[in-house]
């Protein structure tokens, strides 16, 4: 569900513009959104009594000579249970190899936001790739239908309507911006590279620390 490449054309953001080529422009296309609930959600019965919980990692990452691709989702326990990991090289070889995958963290002090990070990926025959992240800066996942009341994704809205929502980034609390993706600088040996860390820590996990629904990190 997750295509990297290099990427041409011209991004235009409040009077400034960028002309993109593929030879230095790299990044990953998300394609789960084709495949994701869309519309009105079927009623629900009693709620759960035991407290909500969700741990997803999520990291495609870009270097000159290859790309990696790690996912991780894990119950309170820590148990896992969605993993991938995937090690690829660019055109005209273009392989694909696929390894296990670990992770340590830390996060900020009084947030669910990373401080650092790195991953392992191990290949069934080879040496491990293990990866730092460096977080730059945060990309708050608002306003693209996740969580939306009136604007989630693939709920009608009517005939040719066009909206739209400003924040103010400065007043945004992190606890209250569970889902994010960090845009991160990685390095993996001599190698060093670009990508993001899509992060949600909601609910307890032991692995990390979190007890509760949404304590934050000391």
């Amino acid at each position: 569900m997750t295509q990297h490449g290099g990427w041409s054309g011209t991004i235009r953001v409040d009077g400034r513009e960028f002309t993109l080529d593929p030879a230095s422009w790299w990044g990953s296309r998300d394609h789960s959104w084709g495949i994701r609930p869309v519309g009105g959600r079927d009623p629900r019965g009693a709620p759960p009594k035991q407290t909500p919980q969700f741990f997803w990692n999520w990291a495609p990452l870009n270097f000159p000579d290859l790309c990696t691709l790690y996912t991780v989702s894990e119950s309170a326990d820590g148990a896992r249970w969605h993993q991938s990991g995937v090690i690829l090289t660019p055109y005209p070889d273009a392989t694909m190899t696929e390894a296990a995958v670990d992770y340590r963290l830390t996060f900020k002090s009084g947030t669910r936001w990373l401080q650092s990070a790195i991953i392992i990926l191990t290949p069934a025959s080879g040496e491990p790739l293990e990866i730092s992240f460096e977080p730059l800066y945060p990309f708050l996942m608002k306003g693209l239908g996740y969580g939306e009341p009136t604007w989630g994704h693939g709920m009608w809205v009517g005939e040719d309507v066009v909206d739209g929502t400003e924040y103010i980034l400065s007043q945004e609390q992190p606890l209250q911006n569970l889902h994010v993706q960090q845009v991160s600088r990685v390095r993996a040996g001599t190698r060093e590279g670009l990508g993001v860390f899509e992060l949600i820590v909601f609910g307890p996990h032991a692995p990390t620390g979190f007890k509760d629904l949404l304590d934050p990190a000391p």
